[in-house]
């Protein structure tokens, strides 16, 4: 059992890096040249400085208090735009599950982000998408929304379902 937990772990953290570059990537394509993005994988729990000026005293609390952290935090600053938009961000390697989706949830809340992110490089199973569609609310431009997103490690970009998106989220579409 833990040997299998052990390669689980390894598995999900090989994906942490190039997740967070693609994410990087497209972050910077919604912000334009002159916002900012800055990512950190944070899931051992480490944040820098520069994070945690971006965090409110009540969210810095409850990570130190709980023991959580998210796989990746950072934040997006527009042009022209004094606020730090947060997005956490969850990674799976295998299917994703009602419990990852309520667990990266729980991030975005504790930390008020605008963008909460779970994503994985496995498709969803239709089951969830169901739950998903009739029981839970998954994207809006409101804060406390979550998006789910599908890697796809080879292009090395993020793939929604047409199941649960009728339009692709903002933060990803294509810049023109």
């Amino acid at each position: 059992m833990i040997t299998l937990r052990i390669i689980r772990e390894k598995k999900e953290e090989s994906l942490y890096e190039p997740i967070k570059n693609a994410l990087q990537t497209q972050l910077e394509k919604f912000v334009g040249s002159e916002g900012k993005v800055h990512l950190e994988i944070t899931a051992k729990g480490h944040l820098s400085e520069e994070l945690k000026e971006a965090l409110d005293d009540k969210a810095l609390s409850i990570l130190r208090v709980e023991k959580i952290s998210p796989d990746i935090v950072g934040f997006l600053q527009k042009k022209d735009s004094s606020s730090k938009d947060l997005v956490t961000v969850e990674i799976k390697p295998d299917r994703i599950k009602i419990s990852h989706i309520w667990r990266a949830r729980l991030y975005a809340e504790v930390l008020n982000a605008r963008y909460g992110i779970i994503i994985s490089p496995k498709k969803i199973q239709e089951e969830i998408r169901r739950f998903l569609k009739e029981r839970f609310y998954i994207t809006s431009r409101n804060y406390g929304s979550l998006l789910i997103a599908q890697f796809d490690k080879e292009r090395n970009q993020f793939k929604f379902d047409e199941k649960l998106y009728s339009t692709i989220p903002e933060l990803f579409k294509p810049i023109t």
